[in-house]
Parts: C-alpha cells; sequence; structure tokens
C-alpha cells in the first residue's frame, strides 16, 4: 500500500516550502512562455465559458460561499498586500492613466457653466470629458 502522508506531516512540508517558495516562482515565470500558448487555446475557454453559462456553474458556485467566507478571504488576503502592490503600480497607472487623468481634468477646467437645459449640458460639458477621456481630439 502507498504511504500516505497525514494532514500535519504536509501542512509542515507547506510550511517548510515557504522560505523558499516565492524564488522558484519567480525562477519558473522568468523561463516561461505566456502569450502564444495562451492564445493557442483561447477555444478551450469559451467552450469552459459556454459550459459555465449552460450548467449554471457561476451561480452554483457563488450559492455554495456566503458573504462572511468572501469578508474573511478578503480581509486576510487583501488587506496585507494592498498597499505595497498599489505602491507597485503607480509607475504603470501613471504612465497608461495619468495622460487621460490629464486630459479630462483640462477638458473638466474648460468647461463652461451648467445651464437648465439637459441637451445643451450633454453637448458642451458631457461630450468634451467623454471625448477627453477617449483621446478624441476635437477639430
Amino acid at each position: 500500500m502507498p504511504y500516505y502522508p497525514s494532514l500535519d506531516e504536509v501542512r509542515e512540508r507547506l510550511r517548510a516550502a515557504t522560505a523558499t517558495i516565492g524564488a522558484r516562482y519567480q525562477k519558473g515565470v522568468e523561463a516561461s512562455k505566456w502569450k502564444d500558448p495562451t492564445l493557442a487555446k483561447k477555444q478551450h475557454y469559451y467552450t469552459a465559458i459556454q459550459n459555465v453559462i449552460a450548467n449554471d456553474l457561476y451561480g452554483k458556485g457563488v450559492e455554495r460561499s456566503s458573504d462572511e467566507i468572501w469578508r474573511n478571504g478578503a480581509v486576510q488576503k487583501g488587506a496585507p498586500i494592498l498597499g505595497q502592490r498599489l505602491a507597485a503600480a503607480l509607475p504603470k497607472w501613471e504612465a497608461h492613466w495619468g495622460p487621460k487623468f490629464e486630459a479630462v481634468k483640462r477638458a473638466a477646467q474648460a468647461l463652461p457653466p451648467s445651464t437648465t437645459d439637459y441637451m445643451t449640458n450633454i453637448q458642451q460639458r458631457l461630450v468634451p470629458i467623454v471625448e477627453a477621456w477617449k483621446g478624441i481630439r476635437r477639430t
């Protein structure tokens, strides 16, 4: 009969792995290719999504959970790393969203005053903001 470790043994093995798992993970990521193999399997994704819809797997999965389970997971997993992840993402945000933010801010500062006519407000106040967000230049 094969040997099956106890839950305590498995837990200890996992605990011991925590010291080296980060470096091993990084090494594996650096040696991997992601984009092309993923695109090659996109039909599998579409088929899986159709299966989820046809069998209401999304709803069934949600039903097996609860607000308390979700809250506990979010607090235990998210709260400890949220600040550092946000700090690490700031340069990317600034490069990609910063220009849009600045364009919208410039457009907002140039808006005429609001009127009582909703169509005028849409044309003179909403449309310029949307165009700034989408990067549309008025001629």
